[in-house]
């Protein structure tokens, strides 16, 4: 198993001399690695500030305190450089705890022993750095309600507001704590929504091209209803239109030839020279009133006919369809 923290030391600044340190390995190079980081005359070491010394496989991250005692620590070059100074953060605060002010008298490798266990949990602790991450990133977060909680609870002293309000802001925070807690899950149901969605989007999309195909497939049956009408109506009108106009021609020509004088067999050319002018015009005024006749009769069978056509057309139509027979007579 790979070890990601491979060296933990603590240098005074002035005199270059490490008074306690710590590797998982028992290698000493880090130690010299280090030493040669810090002695060299390009470092200038001020207290508070993080510095970070990048080599081929490792990093060095390290960090100054007011009286000048370096704090080191050596990880591998993918380590992020925000958890190795928390780590560094973490080695301060128990080096001060159990050595205090013994290091700024202490002799090369005096306090090794001392922090030995110290050192060995947080190299252990800090090794696996998902860990350590999502406890900074919670610690981060209730740091932050933390100081806005104070923040609130200030200001409502300050205004003397009625211990009730405090605790009612105190349980909103709370629950605003408990939301930040939730986000991943809030993250996965936000991704389920995005697929529906699009689930949403694709229904609606077959839908609307599926209604687009039974539109076509109706507008063609009627179509196609309609043609079939115009095709059965042309089979019945267009013959009875042609008997009925050569029945019409058939009665002219037959009142035509009735209204005609036949001339008489046995009647010389010489009586027929003698008929006044007078007789002709009451046989041609005969012959209208005999041509006035013989077109009422026409007209009245014509709208017998057409009546025994409106009527066939009638029965031939199905039930709930217009028929073209059925339009006035003019």
């Amino acid at each position: 198993m790979s070890v990601r923290v491979s060296f933990i030391g603590v240098y005074r600044f002035l005199d270059q001399i490490c008074v306690a340190q710590y590797s998982p390995k028992g290698d000493t190079n880090d130690s010299i690695a280090v030493k040669s980081v810090i002695s060299s005359p390009n470092v200038f070491v001020e207290p508070g500030r993080r510095y970070t010394n990048e080599g081929d496989v490792c990093c060095v991250h390290f960090v100054a305190d007011d009286s000048n005692r370096v704090y080191t620590v050596v990880t591998d070059k993918q380590y992020p450089a925000r958890v190795a100074f928390a780590l560094l953060d973490e080695v301060q605060s128990k080096f001060l705890t159990k050595v205090g002010e013994k290091s700024l008298s202490a002799k090369e490798d005096t306090l090794s022993r001392t922090m030995r266990s110290s050192f060995a949990d947080i190299c252990l602790k800090y090794d696996d750095v998902k860990n350590v991450d999502k406890l900074a990133s919670v610690q981060g977060k209730v740091d932050a309600v933390k100081t806005k909680m104070e923040e609130n609870i200030s200001q409502m002293l300050a205004n003397e507001e009625t211990l009730e309000s405090i605790s009612a802001n105190a349980e909103n925070l709370n629950e605003q704590a408990r939301m930040l807690a939730n986000e991943e899950k809030l993250e996965g149901i936000s991704a389920n929504a995005e697929n529906l969605n699009e689930q949403a989007r694709v229904f609606q999309n077959r839908s609307t091209a599926l209604r687009r195909n039974m539109r076509c497939k109706a507008l063609k049956m009627w179509f196609l209803l309609a043609f079939v009408i115009t095709i059965v109506l042309i089979i019945i009108i267009v013959p009875l239109a042609m008997y009925s106009k050569n029945a019409i021609k058939g009665k002219d020509r037959t009142a035509f030839r009735t209204s005609m004088p036949k001339p008489k067999k046995n009647e010389e050319p010489e009586e027929e020279s003698k008929v006044s002018k007078k007789d002709l015009r009451a046989a041609k005024k005969e012959q209208k009133k005999a041509a006035m006749k013989n077109l009422k009769d026409t007209k009245s069978e014509q709208e017998r006919m057409l009546q025994h056509v409106h009527i066939h057309a009638a029965e031939e139509t199905p039930e709930g369809e217009p028929s073209s027979a059925e339009a006035p007579v003019s």
